[in-house]
């Protein structure tokens, strides 16, 4: 890579540090930790939406109907009134909650590149925690408190970062001990935390609900607790060069130290920010606007699946979590014996790391489109669940292009670069916001096959980002890696 390593400090005045080789101990110690960590944050937020939603649901339902008793047995409860405030609610909270990372992931990664990574990992967890905690005193004080007072909420990851900025640091610290043909493989079977977590979400939310909704969020809450005690013992990944003291230094006043530090970090930062997305490397350029197109709509699929399944199949929240958790057993075989099967076969026949993760990212965009498209048109429960089932197959898209991102930014360093990924991800999810809210109601109001409109309207989305997989060529990065299979570096 040329310019900055993977290892080098962003700020121009911190000497660069030779990357020297991990200790064994010390790269499992990394690796289970951020396992650990990732698995219980997708185990918190996917069993804790299953829950928050259906509180809303209930919340909603009686705010309209006074007469309503049980809200799960209320078939108004089901209807296009209901149904379309709780998907304008929780889709536009989605959009405020990606506003903080995406005016200052980019920043917090920065700041992890030049101080630190796990002050932010330990920051940002908190945030995460400290979010769900307000979510629940906000259905707690309904009475005192208006519902879309949820909408403020987000506020609390601009001072802490939250949940994407966690992920991002997780998989920053990660790519800090691993090499690059270790690179793709990890990514992989990190990406299964968030699966086993989606999937024992399900039944976590399934097992809590009966001692009641309250109880419930408040369990699962410790789960996301148990994460933040994890960050605390995850070592540091990079070692900053103590700058000898100046005594002008220690004299000056602290608003003037604190003035000249920001100033430094901006500088820095734009200059980040064009290496990465005005720099002379287009591909890097095009293979982000990709993730932005594939995220956009692989997030609104993604989102409106429960409440689609609530609602033109009626079923429970509970019940909808389930069939979903089907197509992350199919997530875990891939992760644990599809792709590693996979990946050591193309190794034996002498395929490099970035054509895998090429063809690999290529198959599961088409996937992701056809599949999306599919589960839309579902007449049945049947349908719709083998549907989700071919979905899952899709799941190799984000850590393949991830681990493709990573390999073409030669310019910027690694927190930067993984940074600029969480914070299009944040813009895709606050773009499918608007657009899950606005398409769920039309679907709703149109009726029959129309419901399914926002998976149709995903997939349509996720065709730009599709093309430019399928024609980017990778002429240079396969050079570079015959370069250094040659040196024995690979």
């Amino acid at each position: 890579m040329d310019g900055h390593s993977e290892s080098e400090p962003l700020l121009l005045d911190v000497a660069p540090v030779e990357r020297r080789p991990v200790p064994r101990r010390t790269f499992w110690r990394v690796v289970l930790l951020s396992y650990a960590m990732l698995f219980c944050s997708q185990l918190y937020a996917s069993s804790f939406n299953t829950v928050l939603y259906e509180t809303l649901e209930g919340l909603l339902c009686r705010d309209m109907y006074d007469d309503v008793g049980d809200p799960l047995a209320d078939p108004r409860c089901k209807g296009e009134a209901v149904q379309s405030e709780l998907s304008l609610l929780t889709s536009i909270e989605a959009s405020f909650e990606m506003l903080p990372p995406m005016l200052c992931g980019i920043v917090y990664g920065l700041i992890a590149d030049v101080y630190g990574r796990r002050p932010i990992l330990i920051l940002s967890t908190f945030g995460a925690v400290l979010y769900g905690a307000l979510d629940i005193a906000i259905c707690w004080f309904h009475d005192y408190v208006h519902i879309k007072f949820f909408w403020a909420v987000p506020i609390v990851y601009f001072f802490t970062g939250g949940g994407l900025v966690a992920a991002s640091i997780n998989y920053t610290v990660v790519t800090d001990v691993s090499t690059k043909s270790q690179r793709s493989a990890i990514f992989l079977a990190i990406t299964s935390a968030f699966l086993l977590g989606a999937f024992f979400g399900a039944y976590l939310a399934a097992a809590l609900l009966p001692l009641g909704h309250y109880f419930a969020m408040c369990a699962i809450l410790s789960v996301q607790i148990l994460g933040l005690c994890a960050s605390c013992f995850v070592p540091e990944t990079i070692k900053i060069r103590e700058k000898p003291q100046d005594s002008s230094n220690g004299a000056m006043h602290f608003r003037k130290k604190l003035s000249a530090k920001i100033a430094q970090l901006r500088v820095q930062s734009l200059a980040s920010l064009r290496d990465i997305f005005w720099g002379g490397n287009t591909k890097l350029t095009l293979l982000l606007m990709s993730t932005l197109f594939t995220g956009v709509g692989k997030h609104l699929v993604s989102s409106v699946m429960k409440q689609y399944a609530v609602k033109r199949y009626e079923l429970s929240w509970a019940n909808a979590g389930i069939i979903l958790s089907y197509a992350n057993l199919v997530r875990l075989a891939l992760c644990f014996a599809g792709i590693p099967l996979l990946v050591i076969a193309l190794r034996k026949a002498k395929v490099l790391p970035v054509i895998q993760d090429a063809w690999i990212s290529r198959v599961s965009v088409l996937v992701a489109v056809t599949c999306s498209c599919l589960a839309g048109a579902a007449p049945d429960v049947g349908v719709f669940t083998v549907s989700v089932i071919l979905y899952a197959f899709s799941s190799c898209l984000e850590p393949t292009v991830r681990s493709l991102v990573v390999a073409m930014g030669r310019d910027a360093g690694t927190g930067s670069i993984i940074s600029a990924l969480e914070v299009l991800t944040a813009v895709s999810i606050a773009i499918a916001g608007p657009v899950i809210a606005a398409t769920f109601r039309l679907g709703m109001r149109l009726g029959g096959g129309w419901i399914g409109l926002p998976m149709y309207i995903g997939g349509v989305i996720m065709v730009p980002g599709a093309l430019i997989l399928l024609f980017m060529r990778f002429d240079e990065e396969v050079a570079e890696e015959l370069a250094e299979e040659s040196e024995g570096l690979l």
